[in-house]
């Protein structure tokens, strides 16, 4: 409904958005779904990098065997399009669906609306941000910190992701959580033969407490 339309109730309407309580929601609003996109991303571009040893860390050495298998199963899937290379790479390991990866078109659509228009969605009474895009993002983020968590558990968060890396490549799977899942007996055939004196028990409690944090933050991504 316009100006034009019906001055009165146009009017009454403004003042309703203008009210302080509705700014100061709408500004939390987009800062959240701000840092929900920014969060997306980490978890989709920067995790999958991690996830073949491509992210500089301290004493990890960036060999060009990893930058190849990356690109090979990584970028290939959608060639000068990282983000959505790495999307296609998560939808073939199970993290996410495809609906899910096609939505994220949209969410980020919305994001950029939301940060470069705000204003509009501060002063238009016929405008108002997309709660739904909004909670689609959030299922899809939960869907992805299950998918790494899942990753980290299945290895008690002690191995490098180089290991997992080798053992994708052994199993061609191409992303697939099956191969990561089917070395869990192995990880645990291995660790504790490691043998010096008193490494057995320090070997335990060193696995035991990243392990108790995953689990706490996999009873919360897995909630429901």
């Amino acid at each position: 409904m316009s100006y034009q339309d019906n001055p009165v109730e146009y009017e009454r309407r403004l003042r309703a958005k203008l009210q302080p309580d509705i700014i100061r929601s709408t500004l939390a609003f987009a800062g959240l779904y701000q840092v929900t996109h920014e969060m997306i991303q980490h978890a989709v571009l920067d995790k999958v990098r991690e996830f073949y040893c491509l992210e500089p860390r301290p004493g990890v050495t960036i060999t060009t065997k990893d930058q190849q298998r990356y690109e090979q199963q990584v970028l290939s899937l959608a060639p000068k399009k990282k983000f959505r290379a790495s999307l296609l790479w998560l939808v073939q390991g199970g993290a996410i669906t495809q609906d899910q990866a096609d939505r994220l078109d949209h969410i980020y659509a919305h994001r950029h609306s939301l940060t470069h228009e705000l204003v509009k969605y501060l002063i238009d009474p016929d405008l108002d941000p997309d709660v739904e895009l909004f909670v689609d993002a959030l299922a899809t983020l939960k869907a992805l910190h299950r998918f790494w968590i899942d990753i980290e558990l299945s290895a008690g968060g002690v191995l490098p992701r180089r290991w997992f890396a080798r053992r994708r490549r052994r199993c061609r799977c191409r992303g697939s959580r099956a191969c990561v899942v089917d070395g869990v007996a192995a990880v645990h055939r291995c660790l504790p033969r490691r043998s010096s004196i008193g490494r057995p028990s320090r070997l335990r409690n060193a696995r035991s407490q990243p392990r108790m944090t995953l689990a706490i933050l996999a009873r919360v991504f897995t909630a429901g």
